[in-house]
């Protein structure tokens, strides 16, 4: 499973007769400490795992109220839900994760769960941007859940993501693919080439050769992964940038670039008679 967040305005609809009035033709927008005083659902996340209501400047959540006694209840809402997820055909697969809103004490012989607004109620969910999936397609179901303690009405959003192939294609197709090529340059190379033999083989094998092992091997003084590229004075790489740079999938990319070059330039001194001292 995974987990994901979601930022929402969560509003809701339910009319108290005890509230209607009369003489005055307007909507009372009113304070969001009312809430605390009037009757609201006792709405809950089934399947969240932490849940929160900002509070700045103020609490948001709003009160309106109509003249027939219908109860607007808005809150902004950023919630945390678990998303069991089916990896067998990772990366081609498609995943679904829903949200499940339902009532914690309420059976359906106390209050109904239903959609305002019909498959209208949720908005926004094709302007959300993923690195990795594309919404396909959301639905709204409305149903009723059956414990040992009655009948519970629950609401659901359910999404259909689809992860996007361009990224796993650059971070693991590409790569694996070079580092398999990479594998047969080792019958070309001179026997004596250690270095180049070794390091080859390593990838082969596939890890990527510490950098003590390249030293001993070329006798450079490469520098180890603790020590930094420059003294603190003259370095103003920032936090990102070192991220970036230092990412596993990222560094595995560049050293395999850099042996391809590697076993490219010796290929081509050996071709033109050159002696390379590998």
């Amino acid at each position: 499973a995974i987990d994901y967040t979601l930022t929402m305005y969560f509003q809701q609809y339910w009319r108290d007769k005890r509230l209607a009035y009369a003489g005055i033709p307007l909507n009372l927008t009113l304070d969001n400490r009312v809430a605390d005083q009037l009757w609201v659902p006792d709405t809950y996340f089934l399947n969240d795992k932490k849940s929160f209501v900002h509070g700045v400047t103020v609490k948001n959540r709003m009160i309106r109220l109509h003249p027939d006694g219908t109860v607007l209840y808005g809150l902004r809402i950023t919630t945390t839900a678990a998303c069991m997820m089916d990896l067998r055909r990772y990366p081609l697969d498609e995943q679904n994760c829903t949200l499940e809103i339902e009532s914690y004490g309420y059976t359906t012989d106390d209050i109904e769960f239903y959609w305002r607004g019909g498959d209208n109620a949720v908005t926004g969910v094709e302007r959300i941007e993923l690195p990795q999936f594309s919404i396909v397609e959301y639905r709204l179901v409305s149903k009723n859940v059956v414990f040992a303690t009655g009948a519970y009405p629950r609401l659901s959003l359910s999404f259909r993501l689809k992860r996007n192939i361009g990224y796993f294609i650059l971070q693991t197709y590409m790569p694996s693919i070079l580092i398999t090529i990479l594998s047969w340059v080792s019958f070309w190379i001179n026997y004596d080439a250690s270095a180049a033999r070794v390091a080859l083989g390593m990838y082969k094998c596939g890890s990527k050769p510490p950098p003590e092992v390249l030293t001993a091997l070329t006798g450079s003084g490469r520098k180890g992964p603790q020590e930094p590229c420059a003294s603190s004075q003259h370095r103003d790489t920032s936090a990102m940038d070192h991220d970036v740079l230092s990412h596993p999938q990222n560094a595995q990319c560049t050293e395999c670039i850099f042996m391809t070059a590697y076993s490219a330039i010796y290929l081509t001194a050996e071709k033109h008679g050159f002696s390379t001292g590998w």
